[in-house]
């Protein structure tokens, strides 16, 4: 698993944003995949700024069943000959007391080629949440309609073991109580796009500005 594309795909979709060179430049071959110079199913440019809702509906009612996030667009989707369709249905958030759980619904999923990215950068976005509306990191449930492991990646999906270390992964964007909207400014500016590092850049922050230091230079 590449740390560098994890980092380049949890960043926009966090923030709500889409640099296609912040994934080509952490994995070349993935220009294969472009049309017209764009990522056609992009997360970052789908989720834009559907999680300003979600925090302002979780804010207002904590027992809200309303606060979801679209990814499959029926205008953008139907459309014939794109390379990049988004293989992500749904986002759904459910507050429980201080708790917060995720569920994520996919139409599709590669266990080899996709599972550990998205499910990285989803609990990234989750953790994210919680860090905007001050709430412990509940359940994470991901859905699969068809998940799938193909031939070729068996001999390689075998060797996966277990990890050990988790001190080193990153907790999300933002600080406790802090606006959905300046946390996607935060997660800009650590992609080198969106101005000026912050002075006061949490250690997760941090993580993400050194996986991009490594190759955007």
């Amino acid at each position: 698993m590449s740390k560098n594309v994890a980092a380049a795909e949890a960043a926009q979709l966090i923030g709500g944003f889409h640099y296609p060179e912040l994934l080509i430049k952490a994995a070349p071959n993935t220009k294969d995949y472009m049309d017209e110079g764009r990522f056609h199913g992009s997360y970052g440019q789908r989720i834009g700024y559907q999680m300003l809702h979600v925090v302002r509906k979780l804010r207002d009612d904590p027992g809200t069943r309303q606060a979801v996030v679209t990814l499959w667009d029926p205008f953008l989707d139907n459309q014939e000959g794109k390379h990049d369709y988004p293989c992500t249905v749904m986002l759904q958030f459910e507050r429980e007391g201080d708790v917060l759980h995720m569920n994520v619904v996919m139409r599709s999923n590669d266990a080899w080629l996709g599972l550990p990215y998205d499910m990285f950068q989803f609990t990234q976005l989750q953790l994210t949440l919680c860090n905007s509306l001050d709430l412990a990191a509940g359940m994470y449930r991901h859905t699969a309609l068809s998940m799938h492991l193909y031939a070729r990646n068996v001999a390689d999906a075998d060797k996966v073991q277990d990890p050990t270390d988790f001190s080193t992964q990153p907790m999300g964007i933002g600080k406790r109580n802090m606006s959905m909207t300046e946390i996607m400014r935060r997660t800009r500016a650590l992609t080198f796009v969106g101005g000026e590092p912050y002075t006061d850049e949490t250690n997760s922050e941090r993580w993400y500005r050194d996986r991009f230091a490594t190759y955007m230079g």
